[in-house]
């Protein structure tokens, strides 16, 4: 897309001439070009295609889904990149403003990189995350499989299912005492 810094956020928005002009006038200076036509197509595409584009122009990157707290994606994006770069790695990564949800991905820098690096990289993100986020592999090289966990749990897993089970079931009848609580 173009972007001149390591943010870029696209907003999509109809309506009458009135109100995509209230829109511009809203946000002012932060509104860097608008896209149209084939343009606007071609961006939502690429956008939705991003894990397929990685794969197809990186086959050996890692790529994480990230759920999280809106106020830590911003520190959190800033850490992809430390721990991209000292773990010889470039990123990635697309989110959806409002969700707290990021696709990210990392692929080696150059051809001396070491596979033993995904674990380190991914172990550094783990360690970084903030205690109500959680990161899942969507797709790694068959290499790094055996020495990362797809899945690991959070602190907050626990708590969040006792949340569900208490309101799906606030007189506790089902299944009293058994699986979790």
């Amino acid at each position: 897309f173009g972007s001149d810094g390591p943010w870029l956020v696209l907003l999509r928005t109809a309506g009458s001439d009135n109100v995509l002009a209230r829109y511009r006038a809203e946000l002012g200076s932060a509104v860097a070009r608008e896209l149209e036509g084939p343009d606007e197509q071609e961006a939502w595409q690429t956008l939705e295609n991003f894990s397929h584009l990685v794969g197809e122009r990186q086959p050996q990157s890692l790529l994480l889904s990230v759920t999280l707290p809106l106020r830590d994606v911003q520190p959190l994006l800033t850490e992809f990149a430390t721990v991209a770069e000292s773990n010889g790695l470039q990123c990635a990564a697309i989110g959806r403003i409002g969700v707290g949800h990021l696709l990210a991905a990392f692929w080696p820098a150059s051809s001396e990189f070491a596979m033993k690096n995904y674990a380190d990289a991914l172990l550094g993100l783990r360690n970084r995350l903030p205690i109500d986020a959680s990161v899942a592999v969507l797709r790694c090289p068959p290499a790094v499989r055996q020495d990362i966990k797809v899945w690991v749990s959070t602190p907050t897993d626990m708590e969040s299912m006792r949340v569900v089970k208490n309101v799906l079931d606030p007189n506790d009848v089902l299944n009293r005492g058994r699986f979790l609580f």
